[in-house]
């Protein structure tokens, strides 16, 4: 019995003491000035320890009853200077309604396994393997590697995701990669699909893909119209067209040339060299740009040009050298009896499989003219001397002429004193 008496006065000594430690003397609060307080625990090791043991619970919930226009449900972080606070904005709420908000005075990290993994800064830059964000999004992979859009699998199936990544921290190089398919870099890489422009090195590209800006820019665009006779696409020097099929040329201050290359609906491709004409910006009109075409190439590989000039060497002026061994007919005839070409010329199975070098054909012509003429020489001078030998033989038998003529005379004379 005085056990009991003894538990009993040990038990309203700590229900007293208990009572003193929690204070509900203002309304609407309950204040705990010492100890840990524990909820599902009897051994709180924290200010406020909640403990739960049945999956799926939730352990703590704020609830507004309050659903107004003006309502939050907020959680409050003070550390005795500044405040951070996270808010669930009401169903109600005018702007972003059923939002949650977290402010912070500061920066917003979040971290894994100790270490800081992405970052907000206070200007709003968003750092990933960075705490000094130098842009509003900046990604460190701190090696290879970069930012990965789209499915992420790996396997075939012909996911499709785009890489954006850098090959190495030090030395290395940036890339852009679609994938497709099994996570082999074999996908498509769409740039403007929808319409528009691209350029590089170029704020202001003028045709659908532009390299440059100025009198430096080479540009990729449609040739479509009639007045370019319905062209495909093209490829231009110093030279972009724009959307009303105007082309602008740019000056280097000295100079204002270009040039222009496109391919027709049948198959054919203009070459168009754009002269210079002077210190400005040329801006010209299809019908222009073709009426600038100096060559051409059919779809049956039929070559049009004003004018073709071929370097060469060994020009064969040699052959009117006194030293040169000029073959002898007798030779020549014996080569084409044998061969049915001309000697040092392709013979027609030759041409038809291999073609010829214009250059070099032009040569070998050439050489056969020259020995050709000094053939026509030759002879020329062996019919002169066979004119001078007809001559010669000419005048003898004019002279023997007038000697039996002579001798007829004589023999006429004697027949007649004779007879008398």
């Amino acid at each position: 019995m005085k056990k009991f008496y003894t538990t009993l006065a040990a038990v309203l000594a700590i229900v007293q003491i208990s009572n003193a430690q929690w204070n509900t003397s203002a309304p609407n609060q309950i204040t705990y000035t010492s100890g840990n307080v524990g909820i599902g625990t009897l051994s709180p090791v924290y200010p406020l320890d909640v403990l739960t043991n049945i999956n799926g619970t939730v352990a703590v919930q704020f609830t507004n009853a309050n659903n107004g226009s003006a309502a939050r449900t907020r959680f409050q972080l003070n550390n005795g200077v500044v405040y951070a606070l996270i808010n669930l904005n009401s169903s109600t709420y005018p702007i972003d309604p059923n939002s949650l908000q977290i402010s912070s005075p500061g920066a917003l990290t979040l971290n894994t396994g100790a270490l800081e993994r992405m970052r907000i800064t206070p200007a709003g830059n968003v750092g990933i393997g960075t705490a000094t964000p130098s842009k509003s999004l900046t990604v460190y992979p701190q090696g290879s590697g970069g930012v990965l859009i789209g499915n992420p699998t790996t396997g075939s199936g012909n996911y499709t995701s785009l890489l954006l990544g850098v090959s190495a921290d030090k030395n290395g190089y940036p890339y852009l990669q679609g994938t497709q398919s099994a996570g082999l870099y074999n996908g498509k890489l769409l740039l403007n699909p929808f319409g528009g422009r691209v350029g590089v090195s170029s704020t202001t590209p003028i045709s659908t893909f532009q390299v440059g800006d100025n009198i430096g820019k080479a540009s990729l665009g449609m040739a479509n119209g009639a007045n370019l006779g319905y062209g495909t696409s093209y490829l231009g020097f110093n030279a972009a067209r724009d959307s009303s099929w105007n082309w602008t040329v740019a000056s280097d201050g000295t100079h204002n040339g270009g040039g222009v290359i496109w391919g027709g609906v049948s198959g054919d491709i203009y070459f168009a060299p754009l002269m210079s004409n002077g210190n400005t910006t040329q801006t010209l009109t299809d019908s222009q740009i073709k009426s600038m075409i100096c060559f051409s190439i059919t779809a049956a590989g039929v070559a049009h040009a004003k004018q073709v000039v071929v370097s060469l060497t060994n020009w064969p002026d040699y052959v009117f050298k006194k030293d040169y061994a000029l073959p002898p007919l007798s030779e020549v005839k014996t080569y084409i009896d044998q061969n049915k070409h001309l000697p040092e010329m392709p013979s027609e199975t030759d041409v038809v499989k291999e073609g010829i070098n214009l250059g070099e054909m032009i040569r070998l012509q050439t050489k056969k003219i020259e020995e050709l003429t000094l053939y026509l020489i030759d002879k020329d001078k062996q019919i002169e001397i066979q004119g001078e030998q007809s001559s010669v033989q000419q005048k003898q038998i004019k002279d023997q002429n007038k000697a039996i003529q002579s001798l007829q005379q004589q023999m006429d004379k004697l027949e007649k004193k004779l007879n008398n």
